[in-house]
């Protein structure tokens, strides 16, 4: 992972399982696997695409980072960290 280049599904949904979201439904369309992920207080759904084995396009990724309602620092930060490390890093909004 690469700042909001070269982002894979994978790598997505790792960042937001770590963040307490759940995968709500999914569903295929022309293709493309559609899967939507709630936060545990119930305000943030997101959307995110599945394609085989490609990167999520960079306005694509801007839109999930804004959607998570988690800042893009910490996604930025997230692309550094290992799965496992990233399970025991979840973003905590600061008051």
């Amino acid at each position: 992972m690469n700042g909001v280049m070269n982002w894979l599904y994978e790598d997505i949904v790792a960042v937001l399982l770590a963040n307490g979201f759940t995968e709500q439904t999914s569903h295929t369309q022309s293709g493309t696997s559609h899967h939507y992920f709630l936060d545990e207080s119930g305000l943030h759904l997101v959307h995110v695409q599945y394609h085989a084995g490609k990167a999520v396009r960079p306005k694509t990724l801007e839109n999930i980072i804004r959607t998570s309602g988690m800042p893009k620092s910490y996604w930025m930060k997230a692309s550094k960290l290992s799965k496992k490390v990233l399970k025991k890093t979840p973003y905590v909004p600061t008051s």
